[in-house]
């Protein structure tokens, strides 16, 4: 038995238990430099609700589109401050992003799911085909 396995061991369960999920997240993450799927997910976003997106405007289509993918890249496991820098936001911005899409699914705003519906379809669709 190794030194490493002797230490991990020797921790309470609840420690062994938080360490294992932390090796478990990072062995998921998806590689957070690239930007195929963020391109992906934009194009979608565009498709849905129109250009725009990447400007500053604060127009609801854009933002929208914003919170979409902020939302979807997160719920993939990519990290707020990944997104951020390809949405040309900071970590807290995506982090506000992420928790409005999450009250809007709560809540089931109307508007909000009804686009979030269609999101959800097109990218299952793309994923099963590549194909927008």
């Amino acid at each position: 038995m190794t030194e490493l396995t002797k230490q991990c061991l020797s921790l309470k369960r609840t420690e062994r238990e938080r360490l294992a999920k932390i090796l478990q997240e990072s062995l998921r993450r998806p590689d957070q430099t690239d930007d195929t799927r963020f391109q992906d997910l934009l194009r979608i976003v565009e498709r849905i609700l129109g250009g725009g997106i990447m400007t500053q405007s604060k127009s609801y289509n854009n933002t929208l589109g914003r919170r979409l993918i902020a939302y979807q890249m997160a719920s993939e496991g990519y990290s707020y401050s990944s997104i951020g820098r390809m949405l040309n936001r900071s970590h807290s911005a995506v982090i506000h992003m992420c928790d409005l899409m999450e009250d809007a699914i709560k809540f089931a705003f109307r508007p909000e799911m009804t686009i979030w519906n269609r999101f959800q379809e097109i990218i299952k669709n793309y994923d099963e085909t590549r194909k927008i």
